[in-house]
């Protein structure tokens, strides 16, 4: 039976007492029954709790690999640039054409900055970032310290051990 009917099943039978306010006999096998079955599908959906948590383990050592690899790789290519940019210079070739390859340089244009200190404010650019400081409202609302539009909820975390 789905988790979904479990509950449902179970909030119908706790209605059925008898005169007394007492559970009949039957209706408390059917809720021992519906318990062992909630148990077995709450081990269950831990398992596969656990089980995606492991994947995500795993995908997260795999992107770091990854992420080391694609590293080197372009590490190497920088390298062999570099050797090949040293190489044309040294010999004064402005242009090679090797096979399907035509390697040479361009002049390109840039603007190089020795002191950015010394520049006029319509030149520069100022990036602010405004956040609240969540660690420090918590410590204040401990300390009876009313802040507005500021609250301290209280919430039930789902742990599986």
């Amino acid at each position: 039976m789905q988790l979904y009917k479990l509950r449902a099943e179970y909030a119908e039978l706790i209605l059925m007492t008898d005169e007394d306010g007492v559970l009949p006999e039957e209706v408390i096998e059917r809720l021992d029954k519906n318990e062992d079955e909630l148990e077995t599908k709450t081990e269950n959906i831990c398992i596969m709790i656990q089980g995606y948590e492991n994947d995500i383990d795993n995908i997260n050592k795999e992107i770091k690999r990854l992420q080391s690899y694609k590293k080197t790789v372009t590490n190497n290519q920088e390298s062999l640039k570099n050797y090949l940019e040293y190489n044309l210079q040294s010999l004064n070739k402005d242009t090679v054409n090797a096979g399907t390859f035509k390697v040479g340089f361009r002049k390109s244009k840039s603007v190089n900055i020795e002191d950015w200190i010394l520049l006029e404010d319509k030149y520069t650019t100022t990036k602010t970032t405004v956040a609240p400081n969540k660690t420090q409202i918590m410590k204040d609302l401990k300390e009876w310290i009313e802040i507005e539009g500021c609250s301290i909820r209280e919430k039930e975390n789902l742990f599986i051990k």
